[in-house]
This record gives structure tokens, sequence and C-alpha cells, in this order.
């Protein structure tokens, strides 16, 4: 990166081919995303900065604000009756009552295990209610 950009590459340029690598990052951060330690959360935001500063990205992002944004966009599709992982959500909560709007329909399973909890379906079935 630091080469393209001594070599006169335009900064919005920067930006595509940061986004284009980074974009590896961000297809399987909803998957692993809830395992990381605040150490490594730190270690990732730190390079973001890093990548900010040198002028490679055009603005400032933290794992945390890429974790949400991905887990809650992959949540949304996988609601939808025509997506290839719809039947691994647990089944539908069928109320007899009109309560107040909730983030999803889902019935929430019982956690005991702490990697049960941070697996990607329970943490967005609790994060989302």
């Amino acid at each position: 990166m630091k080469r393209l950009r001594d070599q006169g590459l335009p900064a919005k340029h920067l930006n595509t081919v940061f986004q284009a690598i980074i974009s590896h990052l961000l297809y399987a951060i909803p998957s692993w995303g809830c395992y990381l330690t605040a150490e490594l959360t730190g270690k990732i935001d730190a390079f973001l900065r890093r990548a900010h500063h040198y002028g490679f990205a055009a603005n400032i992002q933290t794992v945390s604000e890429l974790l949400d944004k991905g887990a809650q966009d992959l949540f949304k599709k996988l609601q939808s009756h025509d997506h290839c992982l719809n039947n691994i959500l647990p089944e539908e909560k069928s109320l007899g009552l009109a309560l107040r709007p909730r983030g999803h329909r889902f019935q929430l399973p019982s956690c005991v295990f702490k990697d049960f909890k941070l697996s990607f379906i329970n943490h967005c079935l609790f994060k989302y209610r």
C-alpha cells in the first residue's frame, strides 16, 4: 500500500484497494467476531487507525462497528425463507397476544456453555431480540 501511495496513486483509489484487501476480514467477521478477546480487538482497531492515518482508508472504523453491521446484515438475510442457512434458525415462537414489536420472531434457546452462547446464531438471537 505504501508503494502504491509513493508511486502517486490517488487517495480515492488507495481507499478502494484497501477496502478490497479488508473485505476478506469483513466477509467472515460475523462468524468469528464474537470470539475476539479485548486484546485482539485492540490490535485490529490499532491496525485500522494506522490505515486511516497513512491515508489508506477514508474513514476510521472499529471492529465492533464492523461486527455489528456484518452480523445484523447476515441475520436479516438468514431470516428469509429462501436463504440456504434459514433451516439452522430455531423454531418461530407463536404468540397469541399482541405484544411490543421484537427484532425477530424466533424462540430463544437456553444457553449453558460459553461457546454455545458466543455462536453466531445465538449471539444474534439475544442481541436483536
